[in-house]
């Protein structure tokens, strides 16, 4: 499943081709471009949110896939002491609560904020939270032994 979402857009520019020419409408004028500013809005506005849902209800195993990379990322920084404020596992999820962004784990660390804004940070609270960013590649890499996050932690 390493190109779905180029699939399902390539399937729904398509269907939208084909559903165009049956209604007798130019679908290159009407039904594509219309998609394309639905989905631009949808990015901007609701972070991905709307084409996102869908897609989870078109490929289930992708809402899995998620949720073993986000427990990565939450699991490492539990165990590194990371300030957890949040996990999320959808754009729905982070948009309710005001935060703009797919899902994921957000932690705050005050101290590093505090050193970030010092222009002076002290390596091993950097070291600590960099060990959160390839947490997943483990999860992933049972769930879907031949995904590029697999892949790139057997390299």
């Amino acid at each position: 499943m390493q190109f779905a979402w180029q699939f399902a857009g390539l399937a729904l520019c398509a269907g939208e081709y084909f559903l165009g020419r049956e209604l007798g409408i130019d679908p290159l004028r009407t039904l594509i471009p219309a998609t394309s500013l639905l989905f631009i809005l949808d990015r901007a506005l609701l972070s991905g949110a709307v084409f996102e849902a869908a897609y989870r209800t078109l490929f289930p195993q992708y809402r899995e896939k998620v949720i073993r990379h986000e427990a990565g990322h939450f699991l490492l920084a539990y165990l590194l002491g990371c300030p957890i404020q949040g996990f999320f596992l959808s754009a729905w999820d982070a948009n309710r609560v005001g935060i703009r962004g797919q899902a994921g784990t957000v932690f705050f660390d005050n101290d590093l904020s505090t050193q970030l804004t010092a222009n002076k940070v002290l390596s091993p609270r950097v070291s600590s939270r960099c060990l959160v960013t390839p947490a997943p590649f483990p999860g992933t890499s049972v769930a879907a032994p031949r995904s590029r996050s697999a892949t790139a932690l057997r390299c």
